[in-house]
């Protein structure tokens, strides 16, 4: 896994996005660029993370067909989040499935105030294929992470 800079995954949406995904993506690089943080690309070529104080805070797959994705993974979610970018996450919620081998199955947690039953213990929030009115949410989960999901000990959030 080689460490690059944010204008790689810039390139990248350049290359595979269109439309208002290529627009929601690079505004996210932007605003990754704002707050000075720098996606590395993960074992995947077309998954990136976001490292933060030693901890990944969330993962973007930029695939093909047009796709992209944003994740934020399992953790403490009992803290304030505004009521918009709560309810927004709690639609977003992936439930266990038991994706591959390994898989420490699901979990019943609050999400800020929601009870849901068999979470996904590691991609626990999925923004698959993101508009802009989710890019305020992403944002607001991205500041969240940053305070209160660095004890997370998800898979995901402690790989590169």
């Amino acid at each position: 896994m080689t460490e690059t800079n944010a204008s790689k995954f810039e390139d990248l949406i350049e290359q595979r996005l269109t439309g208002e995904m290529k627009e929601v993506a690079m505004s996210l690089a932007a605003y990754l660029n704002e707050v000075k943080l720098t996606p590395i690309q993960s074992s995947k070529k077309c998954c990136w993370k976001v490292p933060f104080n030693g901890k990944c805070l969330m993962g973007m797959w930029v695939g093909g067909d047009n796709n992209f994705d944003v994740h934020f993974w399992y953790g403490d979610f009992s803290q304030e989040l505004n009521a918009e970018s709560a309810s927004a996450v709690q639609n977003r919620i992936a439930c266990c499935y038991v994706c591959h081998d390994g898989c420490t199955g699901g979990f019943d947690t609050s999400v800020f105030g929601k009870e849901i039953k068999n979470v996904c213990s590691q991609h626990t929030i999925q923004f698959n294929s993101p508009t802009a009115n989710d890019l305020p949410h992403i944002k607001n989960m991205l500041e969240y992470s940053k305070k209160y999901m660095l004890d997370s000990e998800s898979y995901h959030a402690n790989h590169f």
